[in-house]
């Protein structure tokens, strides 16, 4: 892993969290982060990821972010090594407005994974609610659990009982030959993938429940990292391979190989 802090190059990231209260982002989870997939060198849908991160300091009133000094400090810590068929740059942006870049290689993610209902509901009104938050907790522990239940992720629910994500991605079912993926106001994230399949490929957004996953023809995981990848199992009923997802999935890719800033 590469990394620059506050654009110097480091081969840690980690601050002392004595030396000023100001790095206390650190400690207590106060800031955001963007994870954005990058293959051989380019960035994917990073004016997407910027103005999401640039919109998340803003509500919460951290310290604003420089889009065009992050640019330049994401060219500079790609084209610093070697160059990854794909990566990962993860940009984490403290309270404070101490800021890191990392750049990593990412081991492509399986065909198919498992989920499991979470019976713990997220807080759809929480400030939080749909940030890439430092404050990680509630989502690290819900990993934790769905590893002790023999699963790859979970399903969180708002506290209505409406379908909100994964842990880690946006969740977007099949029914009757068209694609659906949660509203915002069930707290979800405003996913990069996601916003793009609403807005380009025919994707609706639909308040949907437990049960409307269990009818649904096909369940998805959606992420800027993972793309578009299909569910095996949830909740212990299997789901077949789904042609029309494998096309959406060609598609998207055809479409970012063709613009990388889609």
């Amino acid at each position: 892993m590469r990394a620059l802090v506050n654009g110097v190059p480091s081969n840690t990231i980690s601050f002392d969290p004595f030396q000023s209260l100001t790095r206390a982002g650190w400690n207590l989870g106060d800031g955001i982060f963007e994870s954005i997939l990058v293959q051989s060198g380019i960035p994917i849908s990073l004016t997407r990821h910027l103005r999401r991160l640039t919109s998340a300091v803003e509500a919460l009133g951290i310290t604003a972010i420089d889009e065009e000094l992050i640019r330049s400090e994401i060219t500079t810590l790609i084209n610093s090594g070697e160059i990854f068929a794909h990566g990962r740059l993860r940009i984490t942006v403290l309270s404070s407005g101490d800021r890191t870049v990392t750049y990593r290689e990412l081991t492509p993610y399986r065909k198919f994974a498992t989920l499991k209902s979470y019976p713990y509901p997220i807080n759809e009104n929480s400030a939080l609610a749909g940030k890439k938050s430092l404050s990680y907790g509630e989502n690290a522990h819900a990993l934790r659990w769905a590893q002790a239940q023999g699963v790859d992720d979970v399903v969180l629910y708002s506290t209505k009982g409406f379908v909100s994500e994964s842990a880690v991605a946006n969740i977007m079912w099949e029914s009757g030959g068209k694609m659906f993926t949660p509203t915002l106001s069930a707290g979800c994230l405003p996913g990069i993938v996601r916003e793009i399949l609403l807005e380009k490929f025919g994707v609706t957004e639909m308040d949907g429940v437990r049960e409307t996953l269990l009818a649904a023809d096909a369940i998805y995981v959606i992420s800027s990292t993972r793309l578009i990848q299909q569910i095996s199992v949830f909740d212990g009923k299997q789901f077949n391979l789904s042609a029309a997802g494998e096309v959406l999935l060609g598609d998207f890719q055809s479409a970012i190989a063709e613009n990388s800033d889609l």
